[in-house]
């Protein structure tokens, strides 16, 4: 809710504001399942491979990830991995990454006058057409738009 707030309200700086909320909410799910492991022990290898996935998600943001490989990290099943991820963040693994990269993006697009194709690829994004329709879906205008505000 806070962080719906702080996206209407507009004020300066909200845009941080609002990643460090993610990243606060990050925090406590981490926190929370860590708890979680220790008292259920029949889930702990889901939870822990999950949020092991998270910590690698986070650090490799800008990196392309290879699902397969993070599947592997997690040591579960493809389907159980995707199921449990979604689960615990309430994104899919690929959703997440995006809005990993377009948090950063966003930063990026208010906090520097590098041209909106090298912040693209920066964050990740294979071209700037696909960063401006996902920009977009997330922003609700182009990264262009957004800069000028």
């Amino acid at each position: 809710m806070e962080a719906m707030e702080e996206r209407r309200k507009a004020l300066p700086g909200w845009e941080l504001q609002h990643y460090g909320l993610l990243v606060q909410i990050l925090v406590h799910v981490h926190r929370y399942f860590r708890e979680q492991m220790a008292e259920n022990t029949v889930d702990a290898a889901a939870f822990s491979g999950i949020i092991d996935a998270v910590e690698y998600m986070m650090e490799h943001w800008s990196e392309e990830i290879n699902m397969d490989e993070l599947i592997g990290r997690s040591q579960l099943k493809k389907t159980w991995f995707y199921t449990k991820f979604k689960e615990v963040t309430g994104l899919t693994p690929l959703a997440f990454t995006v809005r990993l990269r377009l948090q950063y993006a966003s930063r990026q697009l208010r906090g520097t006058n590098e041209s909106i194709t090298d912040i693209a690829l920066t964050c990740g994004f294979g071209s700037s057409s696909y960063f401006n329709k996902v920009f977009r879906d997330f922003r609700g205008m182009t990264p262009g738009e957004y800069r000028k505000q």
